[in-house]
């Protein structure tokens, strides 16, 4: 009696373990006795109802959260019980003491938010509702995931990883692998030395769709096959049993996932698989990269005028009578050229184009769009001079104005009227 009491439904005496079993005796318990019952090795007519039953305490069972709310429905349960002996104790005659009254039938537990609940036949078939709900909004899907998100903390020189994890709908798993990362980008880079390497590795994980374990994912979507099959939706028990493909491990469930296939008929149409595509979450994970690369390539030209060193300006010459080393004063417009002044451009005066096609850029420097072209021996008001004295604005007599390299213009002689 204190066992049934203890184990309202029989999950853990259907599995053969005792209800403070760990995790690891749970999933050796249940392979070991789907090896037995499986339809396939045992000839026996109830044996896919057994099977069943075992993969419905399992489910239960290996779930945390499932298997808290079935621990507390067995204290309610054992709880009662007591209530109802003590009861009998007070109230009964003794000459009616030795009947035992019949114990209260067991509370049911309350049904899950958002869950559509299976009627008449189906209901009876499937013992309630036993298709895994999404663990976040609590909503049914037809094909959950079983996925561990990554989560980086930074606390001084420590870096602390919690794993997010649980049985989750497309959207809510898309929705919880864009917090962990922004949290981790917000969090983790503040813990050295290695903050910012397992920041990226979490936002490596949560990018790609988190961690799916091969084994829990591919005994929840066997289970969420066998649930619709009792509901008689037949597409999407065959879709998730298609599903279930793509993580088998080993021969038994290569063996179990075939054989649910075989006692699924094909309909018309098919269950699409949502976890396919990459959905909204990657892009929105990768947003912050894209705002950096950005903002960069925007603020490239000007910064790099700004980082990038004056060139060093030759000191003229002294034109002092007498100075020694004095120059010769100019005879001619070609010894004017000869001299290192006269290539430099003056501000406010006509300058001379000295190359071919000088580019007129919008701004001082190279990153900036080209707007025209000069032609050498073309005149050109200069108005300033950039302060690194790399770029002139100009203004030709046609009227373009713009940004051109000093190094192209020499000032206006005699020679070029």
């Amino acid at each position: 009696m204190s066992r049934a009491v203890a184990d309202p439904k029989g999950f853990y005496r259907i599995l053969g373990v005792a209800p403070d079993a760990d995790g690891t005796a749970i999933k050796a318990a249940y392979r070991t006795r789907a090896k037995e019952l499986h339809p396939d090795r045992n000839p026996s007519a109830h044996a896919a109802e057994a099977f069943a039953k075992v993969s419905e305490a399992y489910q239960v069972l290996n779930d945390p959260r499932r298997r808290a709310a079935y621990d507390r429905l067995a204290e309610r349960v054992q709880a009662a019980y007591r209530s109802a002996g003590a009861q009998s104790r007070t109230a009964a005659p003794k000459a009616e003491a030795r009947t035992a009254p019949p114990p209260p039938p067991p509370p049911q537990p309350p049904p899950r938010p958002h869950a559509t609940r299976p009627h008449g036949r189906t209901a009876q078939a499937t013992g309630g509702d036993s298709v895994c709900p999404c663990g976040r909004c609590g909503k049914v899907t037809a094909q959950p995931r079983h996925i561990i998100f990554r989560r980086v903390s930074g606390r001084l020189r420590q870096a602390v990883v919690t794993p997010i994890e649980g049985v989750f709908c497309r959207r809510c798993a898309q929705v919880t692998a864009v917090a962990a990362t922004y949290a981790s980008l917000l969090g983790g880079w503040w813990a050295f030395p290695r903050g910012p390497l397992e920041t990226l590795r979490a936002v490596w994980i949560n990018l790609r769709g988190g961690e799916m374990p091969a084994d829990r994912n591919c005994a929840l979507l066997i289970s969420q096959a066998r649930a619709f099959l009792a509901r008689h939706e037949t597409e999407v028990a065959r879709g998730c049993a298609e599903q279930a493909h793509a993580f088998i491990r080993d021969a038994a469930d290569r063996r179990e996932v075939e054989h649910l296939l075989g006692h699924i008929p094909r309909g018309s149409r098919r269950l699409r698989d949502r976890w396919r595509s990459p959905g909204w979450a990657a892009p929105v994970q990768l947003l912050p990269l894209a705002v950096v690369i950005v903002a960069a390539s925007l603020a490239g030209p000007g910064l790099g005028s700004l980082l990038s060193p004056a060139p060093s300006r030759p000191a003229a010459p002294s034109t002092a009578p007498g100075a020694p080393g004095a120059a010769a004063p100019a005879a001619s417009p070609d010894a004017a050229l000869s001299r290192p002044e006269a290539l430099r451009p003056e501000v406010g005066r006509l300058n001379v184009i000295a190359v071919e096609h000088l580019a007129v850029r919008t701004g001082p420097g190279m990153g900036y769009r080209v707007s025209a072209t000069l032609d050498k021996g073309a005149s050109v008001l200069v108005n300033e001079l950039s302060p690194d004295g790399r770029w002139a604005r100009v203004l030709t007599a046609e009227g373009v104005a713009g940004f051109v390299a000093a190094d192209g213009l020499r000032r206006r002689t005699s020679a070029d009227k």
